[in-house]
């Protein structure tokens, strides 16, 4: 189990989360923001959805849990669901 939290999304954090969550069974990543807004993501250190999908895909991990999303999205929590999922899922 990985867990993942106020992480921007950059080169070196890239490299250390995927390194800290290669192989994991789970990843709890949190996905703050959609990428639409991605400037707000980084300027508050937070990852988007789409971000959080490309971690766990990228280290290798069998199943993503997100979480800790921006009250701006209350009642569309969907909208990042499928935004990590459709990344996570990528060939």
């Amino acid at each position: 189990i990985t867990y993942v939290v106020d992480a921007i999304f950059s080169k070196e954090n890239i490299e250390k989360i995927i390194s800290l969550a290669e192989g994991a069974d789970i990843l709890y990543c949190e996905a703050t923001f959609l990428e639409e807004d991605i400037e707000r993501a980084k300027e508050r250190y937070h990852l988007t959805a789409r971000q959080a999908g490309e971690l766990a895909r990228r280290a290798g991990v069998k199943r993503l849990e997100i979480f800790h999303f921006s009250p701006r999205y209350k009642y569309m929590e969907g909208r990042l669901y499928k935004e990590a999922m459709d990344e996570f899922n990528k060939s």
